[in-house]
């Protein structure tokens, strides 16, 4: 009989990208523990971030270089990126006032420069992009302690 091998990087994306019936296939084959793991326990660097979305980091700051985008705009890209793949597809309903959706605050410190303050639920007159709330604190806060340098580069032009 012939053995068929699958890393488990490649197996963990093909598990983010299917429906219910390939999770169970998927689950099957390899155990369910396999796919049992926290996006924060798998995305580390934003090469995790960009390898997520099936990109290579190195091809996307080439691309920005390319078009000629200035380092804010490489970062909200990535800002962006980063919070789509930590938020693992959930987008938010803005029709739904219940649903929580947090976002990052950071003030600048004299001495420190840009610190992480906290994570504000969303509300009406919240000074933020929607495109960067995230679906629960936790992710928001973690986004914030993991990728710090983007955030600053976004924000204060490091």
């Amino acid at each position: 009989m012939e053995t068929l091998s699958i890393e488990k990087s490649n197996a963990l994306k093909a598990y983010a990208k299917t429906d219910a019936v390939g999770k169970n296939l998927l689950e099957n084959l390899f155990g369910t523990q396999t796919f049992i793991t926290k996006i924060t326990d798998r995305i580390k660097t934003l090469e995790d971030v960009f390898e997520a979305k099936c990109l290579d980091y190195n091809n996307f700051l080439a691309a920005c270089e390319a078009n000629g985008d200035t380092p804010d705009e490489v970062a909200y890209k990535t800002m962006k990126a980063i919070t789509e793949v930590l938020n693992e597809g959930w987008k938010p309903d803005w029709n739904n006032s219940k649903e929580a959706k947090w976002y990052i605050w950071f003030e600048n410190k004299k001495g420190s420069g840009l610190v992480f303050v906290t994570v504000y639920r969303w509300r009406s007159d919240t000074r933020v992009g929607s495109r960067l709330c995230f679906k629960n604190a936790d992710l928001a806060k973690y986004a914030a302690t993991q990728f710090p340098k983007v955030y600053s580069t976004f924000m204060n032009l490091d």
